[in-house]
C-alpha cells in the first residue's frame, strides 16, 4: 500500500512540475518570441496578448495532455489537471480584485 502511494505521489509531482514548465514555457518564451520575431505587432501595447500566452496557451495543453496521458499515467494526468485548476483559480481572484 505504502508503494502505490508513494508511485501516485509521484506521479503527480511530475505532472506538477510538468505544468509550471509549460506555463514558464508560455508565459515567458512565446511573450519575448513573438516581441523578437514580430516586432510590428506591438504586442506589449495589446492587452489580450499577454493573457494568451499566460492563460489560454497553457491551459489547452494542460487538457490535451492530461487527455493523452489519463489512461497510461492517471497519476500524472492529476498533477496536470491539479495545476491547471490553481492556475485558473490565481486567474479568477487576480481578475476581480484587480479588475
Amino acid at each position: 500500500m505504502t508503494k502505490n502511494i508513494g508511485e501516485k505521489t509521484v506521479g503527480v509531482v511530475s505532472g506538477v512540475v510538468i505544468a509550471v514548465a509549460v506555463l514558464a514555457t508560455s508565459a515567458f518564451g512565446l511573450v519575448r518570441l513573438s516581441l523578437f520575431l514580430f516586432p510590428a505587432w506591438d504586442v506589449q501595447r495589446v492587452p489580450w496578448a499577454g493573457w494568451l500566452a499566460v492563460i489560454a496557451i497553457p491551459e489547452t495543453i494542460f487538457i490535451f495532455t492530461a487527455i493523452s496521458l489519463w489512461r497510461k499515467r492517471r497519476s500524472m494526468a492529476v498533477g496536470i489537471l491539479l495545476s491547471a485548476i490553481v492556475l485558473v483559480a490565481h486567474f479568477v481572484v487576480h481578475i476581480t480584485t484587480h479588475g
